[in-house]
């Protein structure tokens, strides 16, 4: 478990500018419940919203520009 969260992290790390936060977020979320056996309609659901909240929240909230990505154009 310790290295799969270390992998994710990695990915983060070194994807996050040219792919963005929001799908990076959502692919590290998934990635997680899936490993910790969570069905996949709430882990779906649940990667999404909460992809969607910590956006808003360091948008707004905390002015944190978060990596924007691919989704340069429509943000």
């Amino acid at each position: 478990s310790f290295l799969g969260t270390l992998a994710l992290l990695l990915l983060y790390i070194f994807a996050s500018e040219s792919v963005g936060f929001i799908p990076i977020a959502i692919v590290f979320l998934l990635a997680l419940f899936v490993w910790l056996n969570v069905r996949l309609v709430p882990a779906v659901l649940t990667a999404v919203v909460t992809t969607i909240a910590i956006h808003w929240f360091f948008s707004t909230m905390f002015p944190v520009p978060l990596p924007r990505g691919w989704l340069n154009t429509i943000l």
